[in-house]
């Protein structure tokens, strides 16, 4: 009997020790990513000579408002946490904003970085339209889009459709569309950044080539930026 009580005590202290080390990193991790997102939003916000004023920064700050709602989620969860280490009930507001911000989030994000890896596509295939095909109008249009689209996609699983309709299509929409789209304008991309520096090379040096030659490297720099964005995501 003793050897029982002492068994559950030491179970229930694990489990406590292991609630306690969440909630910690739960609160760690919202700050820095609430902390970091801030900064970012203060820096384009502030900009004195309004040089971010792109469409691709409008881009990184949609995707950093994104990652913000996500440590706001992160914290939350560290909030529903607390709760079930003190032994108390769950909010159940506390949940269904929990899991709808999440879901609106990390679609918005997903979304975003297919349209930032549309405008690098047009930015490396189609330099000289790139002006035109991608402005800052275009770009805000496509970001209320994304958002509107994030939250008619999240209120789906309170209407009539099916559960199995809905994950079907959360599945699909979240990873297995995006995977094969991003793979595939990337690997576009680099092939094409490679049979232009093949050309460039069968060109003669000249204030053009030399011109064309940094574009290149700028571009080649911006993709980089953008895979990593695309892997830490």
């Amino acid at each position: 009997m003793n050897s029982t009580t002492s068994s559950n005590g030491s179970e229930e202290s694990v489990q406590g020790v292991f609630l306690l080390g969440l909630i910690i990193i739960d609160f760690v991790f919202a700050t820095i990513i609430m902390t970091a997102n801030s900064f970012l939003f203060f820096t384009i916000y502030r900009d004195p000579c309004r040089c971010l004023r792109t469409p691709n920064v409008f881009l990184i700050a949609n995707l950093s408002l994104a990652d913000f709602f996500m440590g706001f989620v992160s914290f939350l969860r560290g909030f529903e946490l607390t709760y079930r280490y003190r032994g108390l009930e769950e909010l159940l507001i506390v949940n269904i904003t929990q899991y709808f911000i999440g879901a609106v989030s990390i679609l918005a994000a997903v979304s975003t970085l297919l349209v930032m890896s549309y405008d690098r596509y047009v930015a490396v295939i189609k330099p000289f339209e790139y002006p035109l095909k991608v402005t800052n109008t275009r770009a805000k249009i496509f970001i209320f889009g994304i958002w509107t689209s994030a939250l008619v996609f999240s209120v789906l699983p309170v209407s009539d459709v099916r559960r199995e309709t809905f994950l079907l299509a959360y599945c699909y929409s979240h990873f297995v569309i995006p995977s094969f789209l991003l793979t595939t304008i990337y690997v576009k991309i680099y092939k094409t950044i490679s049979l232009q520096r093949e050309e460039l090379r069968n060109v003669r040096a000249s204030l053009t080539a030399g011109s064309r030659r940094q574009q290149l490297e700028r571009e080649n720099r911006m993709v980089m930026a953008f895979m990593m964005i695309l892997l830490i995501f």
